[in-house]
Formats: C-alpha cells, sequence, structure tokens
C-alpha cells in the first residue's frame, strides 16, 4: 500500500488520528510522525477549507460523505470520510 498513490488514516472520536499510512502522504507534504495524535480539525483548519471540517464532523456523527481539497501543486485530493467501529464495520 505505501506505493499507491492513496492514503488512509483514522482518528478517534475526538478527531485525533491513531493510524496515518500511504504514498500520498509525501505527495501531500506530510508523514506519518507528522499527523499520528494530531488533532486533525486543527489540521484541516489549517487548509482553511470548512469543507473538510464539515466531512470530519459529519463522518463522526456515522454519516458517510466526500470531501474535495485541492493541494498546493493544484492537484485535487477527494477524501471519503465514513465512521467504522472498533470491528471495521460503519457505525
Amino acid at each position: 500500500m505505501s506505493q499507491l498513490p492513496l492514503a488512509i488514516w483514522a482518528c478517534d472520536t475526538d478527531g485525533i488520528c491513531t493510524l496515518a499510512e500511504g504514498d500520498l502522504l509525501v505527495k501531500l507534504g506530510a508523514t506519518r510522525e507528522m499527523l499520528l495524535g494530531k488533532d486533525l480539525f486543527a489540521l484541516y483548519r489549517r487548509f482553511g477549507d470548512e469543507g473538510l471540517i464539515d466531512a470530519l464532523r459529519r463522518a463522526l456523527t456515522g454519516e458517510s460523505c466526500v470531501a474535495e481539497h485541492v493541494s498546493s501543486d493544484g492537484a485535487v485530493v477527494m477524501r471519503s470520510h465514513s465512521r467504522v467501529n472498533q470491528r471495521g464495520r460503519g457505525a
């Protein structure tokens, strides 16, 4: 998976990152270490994109949604947000 142009991440119910893997992290200027244990709401605020913050909030309430973000190099990044319980099933 580390060679695919994608990233998978997870957070707890407070928005704290608990998993971050994938080659897309590097392309976005991030590393696993930069994200683990960090508040994703604060990180999304740095992007200045309320759509990302809204998508994360909605996912944490159980709604599945997709958000788009344009990175600094002009690439469009699609983010699919879904709440998954500890057994790996939708909440």
